[in-house]
């Protein structure tokens, strides 16, 4: 290695554009070259808010597919602004694209000059993206780790300079995720009503029409199969949800709260436990074709979950616009 040292230290990121190749496959060539046209812009736009965030825009590549990304001398201590970065590029490949993405950010090593693109960086992000189950952004063990440092370490310094530093990541299970919504939010208070609502139609239509497309494909005279695994998906996501709030009552050393939370957690036990066994009276029936649609709506009842959460939070004091932002699950099954 000569003495310049091009392999770096930095944040690298790795996207999936969920839905592209079975778009490319089924596709008819206006349809496809309308979709490349999107890919070109979209990369001119990720290009815009990198700029405008003070990284440098030619620290991109696309793989079919794929897009990476590095962030070229960055500190672990620059993780929020990173994250906020990385936040904007997935609020406008849903709002202006109708793209999903989901992908995977960690603080490694990495080399990515004019053609070349190789290092642990490149490799431990799609590593990530490739165990995300769900289409948002997954930390990597050392980002996770900073992040978990700066709220304990600097907890009063941390929460001074960023008001809702603990709700910026989503937890489920082990995993930390970016919770974009929330960051977006901070910025662009002014512009978060618009985002909501696109966000909210964006989540909606994609469940309708998946609702359309699981009974075009199905023999099911049971019309409420869709019914029985929404409610099988949402119980369990809502699971998460207090498991995530009881990892933050444990942080703070909410003891009443943390037990209130684990009272709760025993009972959806309990209901995802009824839920499931409903829903796997159909599952035995169900065909590859039946059972891959409903693994793509459940990525979107993720979303609508996560949506209608993040409403609930960021509009808790407007009751009107909280009602106005949400997504009604009668509108989708």
């Amino acid at each position: 290695m000569s003495e310049d040292k091009k392999l770096k230290e930095e944040f690298c990121v790795f996207f999936d554009v969920l839905g592209t190749k079975n778009k490319l496959l089924t596709s008819n060539f206006e349809e496809e070259e309308k979709l490349v046209k999107n890919y070109e812009n979209f990369i001119k736009d990720i290009k815009e808010i990198l700029k405008e965030n003070g990284f440098e825009e030619d620290k991109i590549k696309l793989f079919s597919d794929n897009i990476f990304i590095n962030f070229p001398n960055t500190t672990l201590k620059e993780m929020y602004k990173v994250f906020n970065c990385l936040a904007y590029i997935q609020i406008i490949a849903i709002e202006k694209y109708n793209f999903l993405l989901r992908g995977g950010v960690e603080y490694s090593t990495i080399y990515n000059e004019k053609d070349i693109v190789i290092g642990k960086g490149l490799v431990e992000a799609v590593k990530l993206e490739e165990e995300a189950n769900y289409p948002i952004i997954m930390l990597g063990k050392r980002a996770k780790e900073e992040f978990l440092r700066m709220f304990k370490e600097e907890k009063e310094e941390t929460l001074k300079k960023y008001k809702n530093f603990i709700h910026t990541i989503i937890r489920i299970d082990d995993k930390m995720y970016i919770n974009y919504l929330l960051l977006y939010y901070e910025k662009n208070q002014e512009k978060s009503l618009n985002i909501l609502l696109k966000h909210r139609e964006f989540i909606r239509e994609r469940l309708i029409e998946n609702s359309k497309e699981f009974y075009k494909n199905t023999d099911y005279i049971e019309k409420d199969i869709l019914g029985i695994h929404f409610f099988y998906k949402i119980f369990e996501y809502m699971k998460y949800d207090i498991l995530e709030n009881m990892n933050q009552a444990k942080e703070q050393n909410n003891i009443e709260e943390y037990k209130r939370l684990e009272s709760t957690e025993l009972n959806f036990e309990k209901e995802i436990e009824n839920k499931e066994k409903e829903f796997n009276e159909f599952k035995g029936k169900l065909k590859d074709n039946e059972e891959s649609i409903l693994k793509i709506r459940e990525k979107y009842l993720y979303l609508f979950n996560y949506h209608n959460k993040m409403a609930n939070f960021l509009m808790k004091n407007n009751e009107d616009e909280k009602t106005k932002c949400s997504i009604d699950f009668k509108e989708i099954i």
